[in-house]
């Protein structure tokens, strides 16, 4: 029935908790950019962050009804701020090391492989379409060993909006020439991976873990499932038939 599956990639596949708000996390921050030449107090470099993550959002939102910052403009601004004009390569180690220290854990939900794994071996198309900022998610995806099942992964910090902007499903159904009668999307927040699909006409299947928001009314998708608190390989399996 479903030729391509469109995944969500965090609380969907992969588990992670982050917290930019800890004080001693914007410590080490400040004191790696310190070390560099480029010299930051801790709150100063957390308010700085903030406020061109607004401006971002401020000037996008022109364009976008949901609009999404790129981190890596929001950096190069910080960088900027103090005289510092590093090499991307320097970009990419900050930004690494940034998104290191905000993690309390990362890891990939119990059947996260066997799903890709079963996909591929069926001949489906696999993509990603993530709310996420591409210097910390491919890094992170390859880090987990699933970047390479993907047949093609898109990222909302490369195009400036996100999820549910229908601009972001767009663009992957037209690269592709996808049909939407033969895609699903699968996701865990009903607000952004179901509504997006939803504005499409697309099917969608919705998987509830710790991650996603709270539940507050009756949500509408063709697949629901709030109970196992993962994506278990089985239903999977069923969409296959």
């Amino acid at each position: 029935m479903y030729r391509n599956f469109i995944f969500d990639l965090y609380g969907t596949l992969v588990d992670i908790h982050t917290n930019e708000r800890k004080a001693s996390f914007w410590k080490k921050c400040a004191a790696l950019l310190t070390e560099f030449g480029c010299p930051y107090e801790p709150a100063e470099l957390r308010k700085a962050y903030f406020h061109y993550i607004k401006l971002q959002k401020v000037d996008l939102s022109r364009k976008f009804t949901y609009p999404e910052v790129d981190l890596s403009k929001v950096f190069l601004s910080l960088f900027a701020d103090k005289g510092f004009y590093p090499d991307k390569s320097f970009l990419s180690y900050y930004a690494s090391t940034f998104r290191v220290l905000s993690r309390d854990f990362l890891s990939l939900y119990p059947d996260t492989i066997a799903i890709l794994e079963t996909l591929k071996q069926a001949g489906r198309n696999v993509y990603l379409l993530s709310n996420a900022q591409t210097l910390f998610t491919v890094p992170e995806m390859k880090e987990l060993g699933i970047y390479d099942y993907f047949d093609d992964v898109l990222i909302s910090s490369e195009l400036s909006c996100k999820k549910p902007d229908t601009a972001f499903m767009q663009k992957l159904l037209d690269k592709h020439n996808l049909a939407v009668e033969e895609s699903i999307m699968i996701g865990n927040e009903f607000e952004s991976d179901i509504a997006v699909a939803n504005a499409v006409g697309m099917d969608s299947f919705y998987i509830h873990t710790d991650i996603s928001p709270e539940l507050t009314g009756e949500e509408t998708a063709t697949y629901i499932d709030t109970k196992t608190g993962y994506l278990p390989l089985k239903k999977i399996q069923s969409l296959l038939k």
